[in-house]
C-alpha cells in the first residue's frame, strides 16, 4: 500500500534572526509530517561580521558526523590527525570569536549521537563504488584546477 504522505522539502532562508529561526524549527519539529526535509540557508552572518549560533553549532556538529559517516575505512585513520587538527584550530578560532560554548555544545552533541552516525556509515560504506586507494589518489591531487606543492616546485625549476 502506498503512503499517503507526500515528500516535501521546507526551505528556510534566515538572515540575522537566530531567535526566529529557533522558534520556527521548534514549530516544524512538532508537525505531523515526519518525512519532511528541512533545509536552512543562513545568509545573515556575513553582514553581522560573525556566524550565527545556529550556523556555528550545526556546522561543527556536522563536521564530525560527515567525517565519520563518509570517510572510507582505511582513510578514516589516515586523515584522523588532519580532522583533529581542524577541530583544534576551530577551538582556537571560535574562542577568539566568543563562540566557545557553542562549539563545545556542538561537539558534545556530535559525540553523543555518533553511534547513530556509525550505523548510517555502514550503509554508506556498503554502497561505495570507489576503492580507498582510488579515493586517496584523488584526494592527494588536491582541488581541481589547483597545483600541488610538488607540481608548483617542479614548474618553477624548469
Amino acid at each position: 500500500m502506498m503512503s499517503m504522505h507526500a515528500s516535501i522539502t521546507i526551505i528556510i532562508v534566515n538572515w540575522n534572526s537566530a531567535e526566529f529561526l529557533r522558534k520556527c524549527l521548534s514549530a516544524l519539529g512538532k508537525q505531523t509530517c515526519p518525512s519532511a526535509d528541512i533545509v536552512v540557508v543562513d545568509v545573515g552572518y556575513a553582514t553581522a561580521g560573525k556566524r550565527s549560533a545556529f550556523s556555528s553549532f550545526h556546522g561543527h556538529r556536522n563536521m564530525v558526523w560527515l567525517y565519520f559517516k563518509n570517510m572510507s575505512g582505511p582513510l578514516l585513520w589516515v586523515y584522523l590527525p588532519h580532522h583533529l587538527l581542524i577541530n583544534l584550530a576551530s577551538i582556537v578560532w571560535l574562542s577568539v570569536q566568543d563562540q566557545m560554548g557553542i562549539l563545545l555544545r556542538a561537539k558534545r552533541n556530535a559525540l553523543r549521537k555518533l553511534p547513530r552516525m556509525w550505523r548510517k556509515r555502514k550503509q554508506i560504506q556498503a554502497s561505495r563504488k570507489e576503492s580507498a586507494a582510488e579515493l586517496r589518489r584523488v584526494m592527494a591531487k588536491g582541488f581541481p584546477g589547483k597545483r600541488t606543492c610538488k607540481e608548483t616546485w617542479h614548474m618553477e625549476k624548469t
